[in-house]
């Protein structure tokens, strides 16, 4: 399935989401070259991208954060990806989106993308 181009915040405001899911891919792609190394740098950069994409409209328009990590965890996991490095990504995520939407709507958003990145966290005891 195609991302999603745009999400909506709670204060009705629009997101961008390719260029803030690029911002952290290159972010999580340089705290993480094993992840280069590991599927190609052009590849893993595109599904990074994709799957910011992803996380951000799910975080963006509260559409259960919480149960689309946890399923993505389970995906990644059965395939031996390091979980903590999806909750690594999240986390950076978060940070990226406040930086760059410095709006209460954008606060939110990055706290519930930090909260569903500990719950997981906990949950793979990572």
């Amino acid at each position: 399935m195609a991302p999603p181009e745009l999400a909506e915040l709670p204060d009705g405001s629009r997101l961008a989401l390719r260029g803030l899911a690029e911002k952290i891919s290159d972010a999580h792609l340089e705290r993480h070259p094993e992840d280069a190394e590991r599927y190609g740098t052009e590849m893993a950069r595109a599904w990074c991208v994709h799957d910011n994409q992803h996380l951000l409209f799910w975080a963006a328009g509260d559409l259960d954060l919480a149960g689309q990590l946890a399923w993505l965890a389970g995906v990644l996991d059965a395939r031996d990806y390091p979980v903590a490095n999806l909750v690594d990504n999240v986390t950076t995520g978060a940070d990226v989106l406040e930086r760059e939407t410095p709006t209460a709507a954008g606060r939110a958003v990055a706290e519930r993308m930090r909260a569903a990145a500990h719950d997981l966290a906990l949950r793979y005891g990572c």
